[in-house]
């Protein structure tokens, strides 16, 4: 049986612990870099979210959830939204349309720093308690 002197056991501590926070670290997912929860009242036709930064420091995925909704229309909620990016002085580039049902949408990962915001495509008016964004 082998006996370990006293700085050689602080040594091994040493690098197990480091070890165990390493996998630890590892195997924590991925967070988004931002989110944002607020709620949707009321919109109708071309009404805009609020602006937010996305520095583009990951590789989130942009997305919009929405619970607890309701509408004016008799076949369902089903809210179109489509993603811009904010440019100064040029017209704000779209990143496509999608169709939230009271669920989520993504718009995948931005590869643009930016501002950014989403505007409410539909003809009738939507509700939702509460809006959740990630970036």
């Amino acid at each position: 049986m082998t006996f370990l002197s006293r700085d050689a056991r602080k040594k091994a501590c040493t690098v197990l612990a480091l070890a165990a926070t390493a996998t630890l670290v590892s195997s924590v997912p991925a967070q988004a870099e931002g989110r944002r929860v607020t709620y949707i009242e009321g919109w109708q036709y071309g009404r805009e979210s609020n602006r937010w930064h996305d520095r583009n420091n990951d590789s989130a995925p942009t997305k919009v959830h929405l619970s607890s909704c309701s509408t004016d229309k008799d076949s369902g909620f089903a809210a179109h939204f489509t993603l811009y990016r904010v440019r100064s002085l040029a017209t704000d580039p779209g990143y496509g349309d999608r169709v939230n049902k009271c669920d989520i949408v993504s718009w995948g990962r931005m590869t643009t720093s930016g501002q950014y915001y989403f505007k409410y495509q539909g003809y009738y008016t939507i509700t939702a308690r509460s809006v959740s964004i990630t970036w």
